[in-house]
């Protein structure tokens, strides 16, 4: 088994200064080289744990636990030490590809300049490997290349980024609702695509709402509500097997198994026991 690469232990996410809870005393533990998947509705919380590991909250948001990625808790570092992983150990995909990108280069010397700067290639080898990057990609690297972001489509400017990621020496990608607003077809595109960074050794933290996403990717799996995880575990069997009320209710939901709405008795419970109990209200939900 694969040793652990990113320890996420009672993080919790508060605004400031009404000291309002965001994210409750979240644990969760990533293994290198393997995929792990938060999952849950929009608003839950998924996104602000996805800025406090790379370090991009908000000012009016802070956050207290630990977050050790590879040994030090990056909890508590300045920015300046933070951007030091930026490219090198961690990279984002972020929800919008497009205003990720330059918009004022060509695609494929955005990909080259991470090879050049961060790899130390020369200028020419880099700008060949970027082309064989887009290439790889399922993309003209002499025709789509050369066009700037806002010529490409969404899925384009996704694959732009993922060509990135595989050329940045970042062992960890965070991929931040990557099938978004694509269609089935895409959707399973984007996948493979993540798929395939695990295959190339990258350790990968998927966020997402799609179920279907979660399930394609394997490895574990936490399902998020209201700034709290209510289950996890691998993602065959909770998404299978699943004991969380809630959980069931999101499978259920889902729609290849007809968009079921979550009983209101479910959501009720869970609003009533984090009311009475804080950071323990999902434990009171089994």
């Amino acid at each position: 088994m694969n040793e652990i690469l990113l320890n996420i232990n009672n993080l919790s996410i508060s605004s400031m200064p009404e000291h309002k809870t965001l994210v409750g005393s979240v644990s969760f533990s990533v293994r290198r080289g393997e995929p792990f998947t938060l999952i849950g509705e929009t608003g839950c919380g998924k996104t602000l744990i996805a800025q406090a590991l790379t370090g991009v909250l908000a000012k009016d948001l802070s956050a207290t636990g630990s977050i050790e990625f590879d040994g030090p808790n990056l909890v508590g570092l300045s920015g300046k030490e933070r951007r030091k992983l930026w490219g090198r150990r961690m990279f984002l995909l972020p929800q919008e590809p497009r205003l990720a990108l330059n918009p004022t280069m060509r695609v494929i010397k955005q990909v080259s300049e991470v090879l050049r700067y961060l790899r130390g290639q020369q200028p020419k080898n880099a700008l060949k490997n970027a082309g064989t990057l887009i290439s790889d990609l399922g993309m003209s690297s002499s025709r789509d290349g050369r066009h700037y972001p806002f010529r490409l489509s969404g899925g384009m400017n996704q694959r732009i980024l993922l060509a990135i990621a595989l050329a940045t020496p970042a062992e960890f990608i965070v991929a931040d609702e990557p099938t978004k607003g694509l269609d089935a077809d895409l959707r399973d595109s984007a996948v493979r695509l993540l798929q395939n960074l695990v295959e190339q050794g990258k350790t990968l933290l998927c966020i997402t709402h799609d179920l279907a996403v979660a399930r394609d990717l394997g490895g574990n799996i936490a399902v998020m509500y209201g700034g709290y995880i209510v289950e996890s575990g691998p993602a065959e069997k909770v998404l299978d097997s699943p004991v969380h009320p809630y959980t069931q209710g999101l499978i259920k939901a889902s729609p290849e198994n007809g968009m079921e709405p979550i009983p209101e008795h479910v959501l009720s419970s869970m609003k009533t026991a984090w009311n009475s109990s804080g950071s323990r209200q999902m434990e009171a939900c089994l």
